[in-house]
This record gives structure tokens, sequence and C-alpha cells, in this order.
């Protein structure tokens, strides 16, 4: 079964490290202009964390792809939720690996989203939210998938933590210039 996910993780993994190369590129560039590289490099991240999300996560799985033919489950434990038990019992398996990625793909995406645009924190949160519902709602019109609440509140999760680790990042940040420049003019 994981082999039907091959494509896209293999895409979402170059574009992963397309990505990591072009916030070097960045990095350098600000460095040699003497600019900070903080908010352009994860602002270049978070655009490529989004396009992992959706290339990992909107790809159809089984070729040719069969529309609209896959369930809306919007009872709660009846999706993601309801396989929590394998991450201990059978961490190796599918329902494990798809679990884990429904949190861990959305940690980086709110992260590089926070710290890139410091100032729109909540709106980063938010969009991390959209963007879990339209990859839902795309699975099951398009993809022959199943949308489901829990995978939804699984995404908003690894969107919460990568949210609130950027807010502290970006806290520290400002804490850090703030002594810098009080250091300075006393």
């Amino acid at each position: 079964m994981l082999s039907n996910y091959g494509l896209s993780l293999k895409i979402a993994l170059y574009v992963a490290v397309v990505f990591l190369a072009a916030a070097g590129v960045v990095a350098l560039r600000c460095h040699r202009a003497g600019r900070p590289a903080t908010k352009p490099v994860a602002r270049v991240l978070a655009v490529g964390s989004m396009i992992v999300v959706v290339i990992a996560t909107a790809l159809p799985r089984d070729w040719p792809p069969r529309f609209a033919r896959g369930d809306l489950v919007l009872e709660l434990g009846r999706g993601g939720l309801a396989d929590w038990r394998v991450l201990y019992e059978n961490p190796n398996s599918l329902a494990a690996v798809l679990l884990l990625a429904n949190v861990l793909l959305y940690i980086p995406l709110a992260l590089f989203g926070v710290v890139g645009w410091p100032r729109h924190g909540f709106l980063v949160w938010t969009g991390c939210v959209a963007l879990s519902l339209g990859v839902e709602l795309s699975q099951r019109a398009f993809l022959d998938g199943v949308a489901s609440t829990d995978d939804v509140i699984l995404n908003v999760s690894g969107a919460t933590v990568g949210a609130l680790a950027g807010a502290v990042i970006v806290a520290r940040g400002r804490a850090r210039r703030r002594a810098m420049s009080a250091s300075l003019a006393g």
C-alpha cells in the first residue's frame, strides 16, 4: 500500500530539496548584501513547505483517478485519530506513517510562515487551517480519497505547534534586538 504513495512522496522530497537549496541561495545573497536573512529564508521555506504539503497529500494515489468516490467522514474518531494506537503497536505501518505525516507536515509550514511574516502569525495559522480543509475536500472530490475531520484536527495540531514555535523564535529575536540596541545606546 505504501508504494501507492511513493510517487507523491518522492516528488515532495525533490521539491523540499529544491527549496532548501533556494533558501541557501537567498541566505548567501542576504549575507553578501549585509542584510538579515531570517525573514527571506523563512519565506522561501514556508512556500516550499506549502508546496510539499500539497504534493504529498493531493496527488492521486492510483492511476487513473476515480473522481468523487471517497467518503466524507465528519464523525470524530473515524479518521486518522482512530489509528492512534498503531503508533506503538505497529509503528512501521501505513496508518502510523499517515497519522504522523498529518501532524508533521504542518509544523514547518506554520513555523516558517510565522517567522517569515511575524506580524501576521494568526493569518499564517488561519492559512494552514484553510489549506488543510482545502486538501481534505480535494481528496474527497477529486482523488478518490477520504475527507476526514480527524485529519483536519491532526493538521491543525501540527500547524498550532509550528505557529507557537515560530512565535517563540520571533519573540526571542525581538528581545535580542532590543537588548543589543539598549547596550549600544547605553
